[in-house]
């Protein structure tokens, strides 16, 4: 219960900070639980209109999360921390691309998916990234264009992910 009302209060500060961006540099997202963090940054030439904090939930493990939507580009970027209790990072690339596409797939949106490309590379410090994307094509039978990029690096405790979501992809 301590560690929700930490977090709470560390995306309260977080979304209160958001109004205020001109000094806000970046945000830092942790792992409560286990061993992580990844610095998310920002700058005043962005102007960010959402930023909230997901819970795990039907699809995904949950861990903290912070979404940036900005309208006026229809561009999303989420940064998310799980647990990696496989000690795999294609692991967890596959968790994070499985979650949406099954959240996108259910309900009322009901989804057409067609996949894209699964590739590793490594970054200049030697560490393995791994990279994924797919398309969706049409939302709930109306015609769509909504890319779908992931990247995910992980240690042996923590997978760390970033999506990159773009409405109206040409």
């Amino acid at each position: 219960m301590r560690q929700l009302r930490i977090a709470s209060a560390v995306f309260l500060s977080a979304s209160l900070a958001a109004h205020a961006q001109a000094t806000l540099q970046s945000f830092n997202l942790i792992q409560p639980t286990g061993k992580g963090r990844t610095v998310v940054p920002l700058s005043a030439d962005r102007r960010w209109q959402r930023v909230t904090f997901v819970p795990a939930n039907d699809f995904s493990p949950g861990g903290p999360s912070i979404f940036l939507h900005d309208t006026p580009t229809k561009l999303e970027i989420v940064y998310s921390l799980t647990a990696n209790h496989t000690h795999s990072a294609k692991d967890c690339l596959d968790s994070a691309m499985e979650a949406i596409e099954k959240a996108l797939a259910t309900g009322s949106v009901r989804a057409d998916i067609k996949p894209g490309q699964k590739s590793e590379t490594t970054s200049a410090s030697g560490q393995p990234m791994l990279t994924g994307s797919f398309l969706v094509t049409s939302k709930a039978g109306v015609k769509a264009s909504e890319q779908h990029v992931y990247g995910v690096v992980a240690n042996r405790d923590t997978c760390a992910e970033i999506q990159v979501e773009k409405t109206d992809y040409s």
